[in-house]
């Protein structure tokens, strides 16, 4: 990899600062998947540099870069020009609605920056449209409405015995509710906000209230719930790391497996989840054979290459991209949604050092990849 290839990383200021004081980095999940992307950014021989929202001087173009010095052996900072290569590594990144943020995008696109990812956060609305319109895709969406008034409520959970509300924008569980109709005049509330919260009223008018309550005035959409699979009385689900290498071959960097707490609508890692790797979980928890096990992963994979190539063509290229899906009952795969910018803490959890480590050699190869292209054709 050529020496002169930079990439700078846009990250939030209290990681910087936590760089600057030199403090080792505690959380485990964010330890590694920082070691991982300096660690072979040093083997490539790249310039690596980090990056807050607010180092960014637009009228100079340049970035106020925190960087590791080998010889000093710490953490400093000076000026860079903008970089050969951007990467996100924030909720929304390039995707934020601030004026900061929209400037920085129309500078980078006309300075001819590459990016990783042609974006950094999906409108779930937005992506169920487009994903719905394509045949080899429909299939694997649940059924999934706006949510503007009481009767999208009433019309969905007439429908379907259990459903979702959602965030177009939400990450993480923050922003999800289950209601779970049990009789004419009994539902029940499931989110979390510090815990699980579990609300049972007697009316759907009840229910919007709490709705009302707990989303404010956030976009917010209606989704069928998926009868998922479950181990122990608890439902499970998946979140695929994939990424397309210096070849542009699409690679899964591993598949963690997500098991929910008991009652809890979701598997988010904030929710204490246990996190398996795909085949310990459906080998050895679950008992699936050989065979059995071969026949699913051979499904998988054609569902996630489908989902991914069919996200890019609405969106443009992407180096990863973390895909949430679930089995159900009856061994079908759907799609929960995709994530532009994955915080890969299950995939952290679920695979050892060196998977993780490779995981970034091959997001680094996909880099000089496209600079590669871009050169050949000026």
């Amino acid at each position: 990899m050529n020496a002169s290839l930079t990439i700078g990383t846009l990250t939030t200021k209290k990681f910087i600062n936590k760089l600057l004081k030199q403090k080792s980095l505690t959380k485990e999940n964010v330890r590694l998947k920082f070691y991982a992307l300096v660690n072979e950014s040093k083997k490539a021989k790249t310039d690596l540099f980090f990056f807050s929202i607010n180092d960014v001087n637009i009228k100079k173009l340049t970035i106020f870069g925190t960087y590791y010095n080998e010889e000093k052996k710490k953490w400093l900072q000076k000026n860079f020009p903008f970089p050969d290569v951007f990467y996100n590594q924030i909720a929304r990144g390039l995707d934020n609605p601030g004026r900061p943020f929209r400037q920085l995008r129309r500078k980078l696109m006309e300075q001819g920056v590459t990016q990783l990812n042609s974006k950094n956060d999906f409108d779930k609305w937005e992506l169920y449209k487009e994903l719905s319109k394509i045949e080899e895709v429909d299939p694997y969406l649940p059924r999934t409405k706006r949510f503007y008034e009481y009767e999208d409520l009433k019309n969905m959970i007439h429908a379907h015995p259990s459903v979702y509300v959602k965030s177009i924008h939400g990450r993480r569980g923050k922003a999800i509710m289950k209601i779970i109709k049990d009789s004419p005049r009994g539902f029940r509330c499931l989110f979390y906000s510090s815990k699980l919260e579990i609300y049972k009223v007697d009316t759907l008018r009840k229910v919007l209230k709490i709705v009302k309550k707990f989303f404010g005035d956030k976009t917010l959409l209606i989704q069928q719930a998926i009868n998922l699979s479950s181990y122990t009385n608890r439902i499970f689900d998946m979140r695929a790391e994939i990424q397309r290498d210096g070849r542009g071959n699409i690679r899964i960097a591993g598949i963690p497996v997500r098991v929910g707490q008991k009652d809890s609508p979701v598997t988010s890692s904030r929710t204490k989840s246990e996190i398996y790797p795909f085949e310990t979980f459906f080998r050895e928890k679950l008992g699936y054979s050989r065979r059995e096990y071969r026949k699913l992963l051979k499904k998988v994979n054609l569902f996630l290459e489908t989902v991914y190539k069919n996200t890019e063509k609405i969106y443009g290229p992407f180096g990863e991209l973390g895909i949430d899906f679930g089995l159900d009952q009856q061994g079908r795969l759907w799609l929960i949604e995709c994530n532009a910018t994955s915080g890969k803490k299950a995939f952290i959890q679920a695979y050892n050092e060196d998977t993780i480590m490779e995981s970034k050699r091959v997001l680094l190869e996909y880099a000089k990849g496209l600079i590669d292209e871009k050169n050949d054709f000026p």
